[in-house]
């Protein structure tokens, strides 16, 4: 991992955290006053039981195959696969096979703020 003063940067996710011995290993790779990242790599069968965040969070698979569950609702978790969560929404990973998974905090999002301007 490389940091400079405007910049982190990780050639390969992959490589940044170990296989855990058991169920899941994490790796903070990032955090500012407005976002935290967190690398995981979960074993297969291994699951993070069902909780909530008091902020919003993207969850993005980079290897591996699971669900996501969130709610009621489950999702094929692939690599590529991309979910945003609202703040105090339930879910849960469970991993299917080996599976790393990036998690980002966004700290700075607090419910009742404006909405920033649309994507163009």
């Amino acid at each position: 991992m490389t940091d400079q003063n405007s910049y982190t940067h990780i050639a390969d996710l992959h490589t940044e955290v170990a296989l855990p011995e058991q169920a899941f290993k994490l790796k903070p790779i990032f955090q500012d006053k407005d976002v935290k990242a967190v690398l995981f790599h979960f074993l297969a069968g291994s699951e993070l039981a069902e909780h909530t965040a008091p902020m919003p969070i993207i969850i993005q698979v980079v290897s591996g195959q699971g669900r996501i569950t969130i709610g009621s609702d489950s999702i094929k978790a692939k690599p590529g696969t991309w979910v945003h969560v609202a703040p105090d929404v339930p879910h849960s990973i469970n991993a299917t096979e080996n599976l790393i998974m990036l998690l980002t905090l966004i700290k700075s999002a607090r419910p009742g703020s404006p909405d920033p301007a649309p994507l163009q």
